[in-house]
């Protein structure tokens, strides 16, 4: 196994995935406000 960072493509991948979960839960709180109970 190759030891250091991911190759870039890995990396690119990496932040694109974290960014659309990120998308996906500020959506998600903004439909639920905290303190109300998810539908």
């Amino acid at each position: 196994m190759s030891r250091g960072p991911p190759p870039p493509h890995t990396r690119y991948i990496l932040h694109l995935w974290a960014a659309i979960i990120i998308q996906e839960d500020t959506r998600n709180w903004k439909d639920n406000p905290p303190g109300g109970l998810p539908s």
